[in-house]
């Protein structure tokens, strides 16, 4: 295929990881729509970076460099971006749909005077349209739009599809561009860095979360025991992390947290609101522990325990060590 002149499928993301996954459904888009597949990398990326997107898929790499660039900011990655696409024949653009990948993305559509369809879970050509589906409200409806207008935007959460698997004979274009940008908008007074935990907890294959129905900081203790003893990560709802700040915020499930896939999910004192559920749903099984029998969480458990955490956290304890013999 003639990439410099053919229509293209291209993806963007500041993560590496998101990248990856957004080249598994471009590839297949770019199938129906008998198009190319890119990948725009932006910032103090290398050439193996560009390597590792041609392995994984793209035919095409577009490296985009300037050093205000070195340092992610919204309104500067949103114009280099701008600016890159006028280099290319853009088709379809898929976005990761991380915390800043939204602000660029809005930016970005906002420029091209095109809508942009966000969280996408489904995305297919029919009959030369863009048909892309998303769930509301907690998972319970899934809408379809059609989207016409070209270029056509989409933005997709990290995790819900599978990094292609690499090939290291694949063979494509690299290109390098230098773009112009003034100064950002905003000027960065202040760097502190965020608390982390330094778990990669959607990546994690048991969870134990917990919500409000921790009374204490320091009651954390029976749960990092339970999580300890089942080999688990501890999980939070956002009330723990951005209200309280008893646990770093990259351990937050939920919409404007981390999406996860466990195969063990267990819930301890989640009421289990949509915000929370959007983020876990899709775990193997769910165990829910509240003392509120009428909690939402229960309507998405596999297995409900009704009855308080601070009793029933350190009996499942004590099984799980006899079971485990620890």
């Amino acid at each position: 295929m003639d990439v410099k002149n053919s229509s293209g499928v291209y993806v963007f993301s500041e993560r590496q990881d998101v990248r990856l996954e957004l080249l598994s459904v471009g590839r297949e888009l770019a199938e129906q729509a008998g198009a190319h597949l890119g990948s725009i990398l932006i910032g103090p990326n290398t050439k193996v970076d560009a390597d590792e997107q041609i392995a994984h898929g793209a035919d095409e790499v577009l490296m985009v460099h300037n050093p205000r660039l070195e340092r992610i900011q919204v309104d500067l990655y949103a114009e280099a971006l701008w600016q890159a696409i006028q280099h290319v024949n853009l088709d379809i653009l898929l976005m990761g749909a991380t915390k800043r990948g939204k602000e660029i993305a809005a930016r970005l559509a906002q420029r091209l005077k095109v809508g942009c369809a966000s969280d996408g879970v489904s995305l297919k050509i029919e009959n030369g349209d863009l048909v892309v589906e998303k769930r509301y409200y907690g998972g319970k409806f899934l809408a379809k739009r059609l989207i016409q207008a070209r270029p056509r935007m989409v933005t997709i959460q990290p995790r819900k599809f599978e990094a292609p698997p690499r090939d290291s004979l694949r063979k494509g274009r690299i290109e390098a561009l230098e773009v112009q940008l003034k100064d950002a908008e905003a000027k960065v007074i202040k760097v502190e860095p965020t608390k982390r935990s330094g778990i990669e907890i959607g990546k994690a294959e048991i969870i134990v979360s917990v919500g409000r129905g921790l009374r204490r900081a320091e009651d954390l203790s029976i749960i990092q025991e339970l999580a300890n003893t089942l080999g688990a990560a501890v999980g939070a709802s956002r009330p723990l992390t951005q209200d309280l700040q008893w646990l770093p915020v990259d351990v937050q499930v939920g919409l404007s947290g981390t999406t996860v896939q466990p195969k063990l999910y267990i819930a301890c004192g989640i009421s289990g609101q949509i915000e929370h559920i959007v983020g876990m749903r899709s775990s193997t099984i769910v165990v829910a522990i509240n003392k509120d029998p009428n909690a939402p969480i229960f309507q998405e458990a596999d297995y409900c325990i009704v009855g308080d955490l601070y009793e029933i956290i350190p009996a499942l304890t004590r099984a799980f060590k006899r079971m485990l013999r620890k």
